[in-house]
């Protein structure tokens, strides 16, 4: 559920406390709980997604890295 929505709006701004209420955590034992399910923290796992997706549109589209660093799926 909670990587779900991470994947689904990596390109707005997500909080660890909106997060952890979709968990039913508090915030401490979400921070705690999604390193040790990831690996990683929240920020560096939503930071790793972007750079996948910027990696992917380089590789598959035309677009340049001034238009990769402001797209949004949303707009288009």
């Amino acid at each position: 559920m909670v990587a779900s929505y991470i994947h689904t709006h990596y390109t707005t701004e997500i909080k660890s406390e909106t997060l952890a209420e979709m968990a039913h955590y508090t915030y401490s034992h979400f921070s705690y709980a999604f390193k040790e399910v990831f690996g990683m923290s929240l920020t560096k796992y939503i930071l790793a997604i972007r750079i996948n997706k910027a990696e992917s549109l380089l590789l598959t589209t035309d677009m340049n890295i001034t238009e990769i660093a402001t797209y949004s799926p949303k707009l288009h």
